[in-house]
């Protein structure tokens, strides 16, 4: 018989519901992590005709058999609306099916525990939300809607298993995690539903129920697991995560919303403890059992894998949801059981209010960023995201932070590409069998720079060292010759420093700033003597940055009847060096290191290169580089440059070696 109170958790629901709704679709952007690369990836499949925007050059339609979820909601509304209003809907009905899913499987096991389904629906903006694993927070959702069938339900009869075996091959489509992490709890579930003497055809059964999602499995990672990884990321770190991480990696947010979830799931066990003597359902049981394996190996496995990163919190939703709902609350007196569902659907709107708070407070603070989206920009080739405020507080230890890894702003530039057109070189574009595009055969190499350099400024102290952030800057600027444009965003005088290196601004607000590179003309005049010597090569690099930045081969300069060079460059409108590359001679004036130091390019836009007893002059009239016209390589009109492979690492290097 269903109490007057039970029966309140279904209206209670309504207007969690309506909360959640309001938090999700009100804002008008929500900042995640990874969400910027799944709205580009889907925005770009369905729209890949695209012309003026160049996408069919660069990728074609992959076929994947898993994370297909964030597609599933996102897609459909993204052919006919704008993808921001398409990825408000689709983040919406997110945290909507989690708030319904734990509510059901809760309810499933007793009326009584549907307030404790509730609570957890506060969790529906938690974690895995706001680090953009959309596919894997839509997946488990159905993972846990499907436990709560199984368990209403009770599927003994051939077709209720094959219904069952199917849907968990359903979810494994939309994330095959969370179709591993919800098969685990069905096992448990038979394990401990089954007959004394029946384990062996209890087996055969969730063998069975498994078969369509192991299949799937397979086809993910029958090339080995590491072709799922980044090729160009570095090992990660085998220890687990932080003993913190089992609350902030759930919920987050301020410790009262992270917490209490998680002291009910640790409570869980140490309640069927001291009722060891009392009657308990094979579903507790069930729940009990895997709910802790779980939460032990979300506290014991390393945090990321070389081919998957943040791998350990991905088992907290399972564990810390199947736990909670073990909690027997229909056993408390009437009066407590009153309160405490009282206090439960009390955390379910603060934390969603919370939420809703902390969507406000974003959407405000990424305004700038998101500027220039409607600039009426279009672009079509590569374009190179320069991010040097990714959104998240470096001086606030992780374990203070809302949501401790989540750097909010760190893909900004898959949204400019979704809008404006062109590619990134971080898409997830690599894995057939996971990701939406591949990149066509026969499209060109896109130059990539490693962001690595993103770890350093995360660090304490180096996010406002300035120096280190003007070289980095530098650095990175420098390569932009390869690409269509810049997309940078930081703060106001940084961008500053972008327009003086020789960019070219389409829009500009505060730390935003889209742009091409122009350059300056600079003509290096290198003696007789010095090409003479066996040099072959004048080498550059923008100052503060001591890595070389191009290499200019002595062949394709301008010859002069005295037997000396011009070399007409377009290179940085600030600070550059230059040194004679290979032969042993250096330019008068250069310093221990062979490099001869330009101040400005734009006040001083002839360089002489000779040796230091050599009394030579430039012969009149030089050589002068023409300028590139408006929309032209920044390169026309120079000398040809060879530029050094770049990474992270070096873009690190030259930073800690600014002068």
């Amino acid at each position: 018989m269903h109490s007057g109170m039970d029966r309140l958790s279904v209206p209670a629901l309504g207007v969690l519901l309506v909360a959640i709704a309001l938090a999700a679709a009100a804002p008008a952007y929500i900042p995640t992590h990874d969400g910027p690369q799944h709205v580009y990836a889907v925005h770009v499949a369905n729209h890949l005709g695209d012309v003026a925007r160049g996408w069919s050059g660069w990728f074609e339609i992959a076929r994947p058999v898993t994370s297909l979820g964030f597609a599933a909601l996102f897609g459909p509304l993204d052919l006919w609306l704008p993808w921001p209003t398409a990825l408000r809907g689709a983040l919406a009905a997110l945290a909507l099916f989690w708030a319904i899913a734990v509510w059901a499987l809760a309810r499933a096991l007793h009326p009584a525990r549907a307030w404790l389904g509730l609570a957890l629906g506060g969790a529906a903006f938690g974690w895995t939300f706001y680090m953009g694993f959309f596919s894997f927070h839509l997946a488990t959702s159905l993972g846990l809607l499907l436990l709560a069938w199984a368990i209403a339900a009770r599927p003994a009869t051939p077709g209720r298993i094959a219904v069952l075996s199917l849907a968990l091959g359903g979810v494994a489509v939309l994330h095959v995690m969370s179709a591993a992490l919800t098969g685990a709890l069905l096992a448990a579930l038979f394990w401990r539903r089954a007959p004394r003497g029946a384990l062996g055809a209890t087996a055969l059964v969730v063998a069975g129920v498994a078969l369509p999602s192991l299949c799937i499995a397979l086809a993910l990672f029958w090339p080995g697991s590491a072709a799922l990884g980044d090729p160009n990321a570095g090992p990660p770190s085998h220890a687990p995560a932080p003993w913190w991480a089992l609350a902030k990696c759930f919920a987050g947010g301020p410790a009262w919303r992270a917490w209490l979830l998680t002291l009910l799931a640790l409570a869980a066990p140490i309640v069927a403890l001291v009722r060891r003597g009392s009657a308990r359902s094979a579903e507790d049981e069930a729940l009990l059992v895997a709910g802790g394996v779980l939460l032990a190996l979300a506290a014991w496995l390393p945090l990321s894998l070389a081919s998957w990163e943040y791998f350990s919190p991905r088992f907290l939703p399972f564990a810390i949801t199947a736990l909670v709902v073990s909690l027997p609350i229909e056993r408390l007196a009437r009066p407590l059981r009153a309160a405490t569902a009282f206090a439960l659907a009390s955390f379910a709107l603060a934390s969603t209010a919370w939420a809703w708070t902390y969507h406000e407070r974003n959407a405000l603070a990424s305004a700038e960023a998101l500027s220039g989206l409607d600039a009426g920009i279009v672009r079509s080739g590569v374009r190179l995201p320069i991010v040097l405020d990714t959104g998240a507080d470096p001086d606030l230890p992780l374990a203070r932070a809302a949501m401790p890894f989540a750097l909010p702003w760190v893909n900004l530039g898959q949204l400019y590409a979704a809008s404006q057109g062109g590619v990134t070189p971080y898409g997830f574009v690599t894995h057939p069998r996971m990701h939406h595009l591949v990149v066509r055969p026969d499209a060109p190499r896109a130059p990539a720079l490693d962001r690595s350099y993103l770890e350093e400024l995360s660090r304490p102290g180096r996010a406002n060292d300035s120096a280190f952030r003007t070289a980095i800057l530098t650095y990175l600027a420098s390569h932009a010759g390869a690409f269509e444009d810049v997309i940078f965003f930081g703060r106001p005088e940084e961008a500053d420093l972008l327009h003086a290196l020789g960019f070219s601004e389409d829009w500009r607000r505060g730390g935003l700033s889209i742009a091409r590179f122009r350059g300056c003309p600079v003509t290096v005049h290198v003696s007789p003597a010095i090409a003479r010597s066996g040099a072959l090569a004048i080498e550059t690099g923008w100052l503060p940055v001591s890595h070389p930045h191009a290499r200019y081969a002595f062949a394709h300069g301008v010859a002069a009847p005295d037997g000396s060079l011009a070399l007409p460059l377009r290179e940085t409108c600030a600070g550059l060096w230059l040194r004679v590359a290979e032969g042993g001679a250096a330019c008068d004036g250069a310093d221990g290191e062979g490099h001869l130091l330009v101040a400005s390019t734009l006040a001083a836009p002839d360089v002489v290169c000779r040796e230091p007893a050599e009394t030579w002059t430039p012969p009149s009239p030089p050589a002068v580089a023409a300028p590139a016209p408006r929309g032209g390589p920044a390169s026309a009109g120079a000398a040809t440059a060879s530029r050094p492979a770049s990474s992270g690492s070096a873009a690190r290097a030259g930073a800690r070696n600014a002068r």
